[in-house]
């Protein structure tokens, strides 16, 4: 494997830093290396071999330092997508293997991972954790739920009505699926009940990403939630989208939202965090002390979130690496920007009264570095997306980093169909679902698919199946008509309603989730959508920068993309599909 000269900037890069890179431009091959090298180096050192393989200046790396070291290094990775860290693991795994000289088992099994299943053999706190464990690859609710084990009180106590079990490693796990308000049970379960002259002109989906990311998530929380006049205070920011009035109606329903969520016993993520803080802030963390964090996917993370990694990593000057993209937080409720994030880690971490810092070292703390080269998808692809990247630069613009287009490098062949959600999983037929791989946005974000089914996409195709149809915000997707007519792309528009950030700000989202999915396609992307109408916006948008071909479907066009496979491209690819995901085979 060899890495481009920036990736290897920033794999040697001695400092914190930040990696911001869209869809398929290697971030996570970038920290996954780093992460290796370092350990490698480590025991190498730590052995006193003079051996090394590969760049002898990695030796010279200052971050590496043995004084009052065990032999472990305690590394961390943490990504919100569970199935992302299955992955993560693997490629490390492999690493491993390579330096050891062994074969390399080449039958990967891909599938959908219960958080459970995936990490049952991870303590649940940070108490002695196993040599073996480190590097430590987990989710963000698994790192959540270790925390919790590791200091005061567990949170989901009080969801339990006995308490003689010692450890509710099992419990809490249930309890985070079945208390938990997600978005959607918000949206289905409170919204509905909430003052009508309060929501009518306000979308769900920006009220629950203000009351998790600002309310009780953001930069100036303490407490556990900002007040009232503070968050009114907001509005008076050049960046805010939102009236006095919006934010009047929104910490209103924030307050209906909060009695409701403790009348009902249940809980957001956002709690168990503020909770976390508060017992920081009272006892002291016994736990392990950790020596390197890389956190991939960060765009997915609150402020709130991140702050927590403080208390278990006091190598703040050395020992972060945050990657990411805002173009896909697809994570409803999180809301920020890599400089906002940049400024928060220097304010809330760097400064902090254990941290040495020099007058010469501030300018040269945690840069930005930008991974323009996609590794994954040919320029038309990229010019799709780059076409969703410009709605959100136009409608919320506050809402991503801007990054220059990518350059195209291709390899690799994958087949997959994304679906929204399980619901519309479940709503395919049988027929097709039993023989391919079908995932869902969320739980194919960060992965490569390099697999042929007995009857699947033709090589390296991604179908994304009725996501403008299943689109909680279908009426919503005719203002892209406003964008084509300030960029004259056409000379008669349907109606189309004027656009309006809290009222639309459920487009953004939908935008992301898009970026998304279609940055999944190395050579051709299908779009299939049982009701046309609902598309009619975007095909119409795409259709007028010539990026798209629409057709009905037919028998003709299904045997343009459908394929068997034989036994010997079975082989001769060594992949093998889990029963659980893609039907039998």
């Amino acid at each position: 494997m060899e890495v481009t000269d920036n990736e290897w900037e920033i794999i040697h890069y001695p400092r914190s830093s930040f990696v911001l890179g869209r869809s398929g431009t290697g971030k996570t091959l970038v920290l996954v290396t780093k992460l290796f090298q370092k350990e490698q180096l480590y025991h190498m050192a730590l052995g006193g071999s003079d051996e090394v393989h590969g760049d002898a200046s990695l030796c010279d790396d200052p971050s590496i330092k043995l004084e009052g070291r065990s032999a472990i290094l305690r590394q961390l990775f943490v990504t919100v997508n569970p199935n992302l860290c299955h992955t993560v693991k693997q490629h490390i795994s492999n690493l491993q293997s390579t330096v050891r000289g062994e074969i390399l088992n080449k039958e990967t099994c891909i599938q959908v991972y219960d958080e459970t299943q995936l990490f049952e053999d991870i303590p649940h706190s940070f108490w002695e954790i196993p040599a073996e464990s480190y590097p430590l690859v987990i989710s963000l609710k698994k790192f959540l739920l270790m925390l919790d084990g590791t200091i005061g009180t567990s949170y989901f106590h009080r969801f339990v009505k006995t308490r003689q079990t010692c450890s509710l490693k099992s419990v809490e796990l249930q309890m985070m699926e079945r208390k938990e308000v997600s978005f959607d049970k918000f949206s289905v379960s409170y919204w509905p009940h909430f003052n009508s002259t309060l929501t009518k002109d306000l979308d769900p989906s920006r009220v629950f990403t203000e009351i998790l990311s600002c309310i009780k998530g953001g930069i100036k929380v303490e407490q556990g939630r900002l007040t009232l006049d503070s968050y009114i205070q907001l509005s008076d920011c050049k960046k805010s989208s939102l009236s006095r009035n919006e934010r009047e109606a929104i910490y209103g329903i924030f307050l209906c939202y909060e009695k409701m969520k403790l009348t009902r016993g249940e809980y957001d993520l956002s709690d168990v965090v503020n909770d976390l803080h508060h017992r920081f802030s009272h006892q002291r963390y016994e736990g392990d002390a950790l020596d390197f964090v890389y956190i991939d996917e960060v765009q997915d993370w609150t402020v709130r979130q991140l702050s927590l990694l403080k208390y278990v990593c006091k190598n703040v000057k050395e020992g972060y690496v945050f990657a990411g993209d805002t173009a896909q937080t697809i994570a409803q409720g999180v809301d920020f920007s890599f400089d906002e994030i940049r400024s928060f880690f220097y304010v809330n971490f760097l400064q902090g009264p254990c941290v040495k810092t020099s007058k010469q070292d501030q300018g040269n703390i945690c840069p930005i570095f930008v991974l323009n080269q996609n590794f994954r998808s040919h320029a038309g692809i990229l010019k799709l997306a780059h076409s969703v990247i410009k709605l959100i630069y136009h409608f919320f613009p506050y809402s991503i980093d801007k990054v220059n287009p990518e350059n195209t490098v291709i390899f690799g062949a994958e087949q997959v169909i994304i679906v929204r959600d399980e619901s519309v999983r479940n709503e395919m037929p049988s027929h097709v679902k039993g023989h391919a791989l079908v995932l869902t946005v969320f739980e194919c974000k960060g992965l490569e698919f390099k697999l042929i089914p007995v009857t699947c996409l033709s090589s390296q195709d991604v179908l994304l199946y009725n996501f403008f149809s299943s689109s909680p915000i279908r009426e919503h997707w005719s203002v892209i008509y406003k964008y084509m007519q300030e960029k004259n792309l056409g000379s008669s528009f349907p109606h189309f309603p004027k656009f309006n950030h809290a009222k639309h700000s459920g487009l953004c989202h939908e935008l992301k989730q898009l970026y998304v999915a279609v940055t999944r396609a190395k050579e051709r992307l299908w779009i299939c959508e049982s009701h046309g109408s609902h598309a009619e916006p975007m095909a119409n948008y795409w259709k007028k920068l010539n990026l798209v071909r629409i057709r009905q479907f037919d028998n003709s066009l299904a045997q343009e993309i459908i394929f068997p496979s034989s036994k010997e491209e079975w082989k001769s690819q060594g992949f093998k599909v889990s029963p659980s995901v893609c039907g039998v085979i």
